[in-house]
C-alpha cells in the first residue's frame, strides 16, 4: 500500500536533509540538537548513539566508516558506521562545508569561499594537503579514481587527485557552471560520463577519456541550479518552478514533465514498481516504469524534507521531526 508506514522514529527536533546518510546496510541520522545515531535500515532499531555537535553540515558513509562536520565544533568527525565508536578527529578552520570520500580520502573545503580545499586519509585522519588559499568551489564530486571541481559562474572544471591535490585533467565548458552551493551541479554517470549543469538551461556531458565537452541536454526554460538526477537508465532534471523532467540517460530525449503547484524534494527514487517522487508539502507520488500511466500519490506527512532510496518495495523520508520508512508499490490507488 502506498504510503504505509513500516517503521518511524522522532528526531525531537526539525530534520534536515544534510543530517541524513543512508545506504542498503546503515542508516546515519542526526537528532536532539547534538546527537548522531545509527539504525537498522530494516526495523529502525538503534545500533549505537554519540555526541557529536549541532546541525551537521554534511554526513558521508564511506564503506565502514561515517563522516561528520557539526556546525557547533570545527572539527570533521570520523566514527566506525557500525559502533559508533569514535576513530580519529581533525580540527577544521571555521565555516568548512563541502564533504565528500573516496575510497581512501576525505576532502573538505571550497562552501562560498570561507575555506581551502583540504583532503585528509580516511583510515588515520592525517592531512595530506590543503590548497594554499581559501577556495569557492561547487560540491565536488567522485569520478572515478579522481575528483571533480569547478568554481561556480566559472567556465572550467578539473579533475584533481585526491591524494595530492595535482589537476590531471581539466575542460572548459561552453556556457559558466551552475552555483548550487550547498547542493551538488556535477553527476558522474560512469567512469567515462560525467554530467554538469551550465548556463541556466544546459546540461552538458563531459567524457573523461576523450576531453571532449558537448551539450547533452538544452531546456526551452529554465532548470534549477542542481545536479542531474539518476536512475539506472532515467535523468530527472528539476526546474526553477519546483518540477522535473524525465529524460533518456543515453540519448538526452525528454520522455514526461512533473509539474507540482509545490517543490519536488530531491530526486525522484526507483523501486521495483516504478518511481518515486516526494513533493516538500507532503505528498508522495509512484509513477510506473514507462512514465505513461498516471501517478498514484497519498498525503504521508505536513512535510517532507528528504527522500532517499530503502528496498525494492520501500522508501525513506525524512519530516519535518520524524524519520520514517513507507512503503510503495503499483496497488496503490490516486
Amino acid at each position: 500500500m502506498l504510503g504505509r508506514t513500516v517503521w518511524e522514529r522522532n528526531l525531537h527536533q526539525a530534520g534536515c536533509a544534510a543530517g541524513l546518510a543512508a545506504t542498503g546496510e546503515r542508516i546515519v541520522v542526526h537528532e536532539r540538537w547534538t546527537r548522531l545515531v545509527g539504525l537498522d535500515p530494516r526495523d529502525g532499531t538503534q545500533r549505537w548513539d554519540v555526541p557529536v555537535g549541532t546541525w551537521p553540515r554534511g554526513i558521508v558513509i564511506a564503506g565502514e566508516r561515517c563522516l561528520v562536520i557539526p556546525q557547533s565544533v570545527p572539527r570533521l568527525f570520523c566514527l566506525d558506521v557500525r559502533t559508533g565508536e569514535l576513530l580519529w578527529t581533525a580540527l577544521l578552520a571555521e565555516f568548512t562545508g563541502h564533504l565528500i570520500a573516496t575510497a581512501d580520502t576525505v576532502m573538505v573545503g571550497g562552501w562560498r569561499g570561507y575555506t581551502p580545499l583540504t583532503a585528509f586519509d580516511l583510515r588515520t585522519g592525517t592531512l595530506l594537503w590543503q590548497s594554499a588559499r581559501s577556495a569557492e568551489l561547487v560540491v565536488p564530486a567522485v569520478a572515478g579514481a579522481g575528483v571533480l571541481v569547478g568554481e561556480p559562474h566559472g567556465s572550467e572544471i578539473r579533475l584533481i587527485d585526491p591524494r595530492d591535490g595535482r589537476t590531471r585533467s581539466r575542460w572548459l565548458l561552453p556556457e559558466p557552471l551552475a552555483s548550487g552551493d550547498a547542493e551538488p551541479v556535477l553527476t558522474p554517470l560512469d567512469a567515462d560520463r560525467v554530467l554538469a549543469r551550465s548556463g541556466p538551461r544546459t546540461v552538458v556531458e563531459i567524457s573523461l577519456s576523450t576531453g571532449v565537452v558537448a551539450d547533452f541536454y538544452r531546456s526551452d526554460e529554465d532548470l534549477a541550479s542542481q545536479a542531474v538526477g539518476w536512475t539506472g537508465s532515467m535523468l530527472w532534471l528539476p526546474d526553477v518552478r519546483g518540477g522535473t523532467l524525465a529524460i533518456d540517460a543515453h540519448s538526452g530525449r525528454p520522455l514526461r514533465a512533473f509539474g507540482t503547484v509545490r517543490p519536488f524534494v530531491g530526486h525522484p527514487v526507483q523501486v521495483d514498481s516504478g518511481f518515486v517522487l516526494a513533493a516538500r508539502h507532503g505528498l508522495l507520488g509512484l509513477v510506473d516504469p514507462d512514465l505513461e500511466a498516471p501517478c498514484s500519490s497519498k498525503f504521508v506527512s505536513r512535510r517532507i524534507n528528504a527522500l532517499c532510496p530503502h528496498g525494492p518495495g520501500t522508501v525513506l523520508i525524512l519530516t519535518k521531526g520524524t524519520l520514517r520508512v513507507v512503503e510503495v508499490d503499483t496497488t496503490a490507488g490516486p
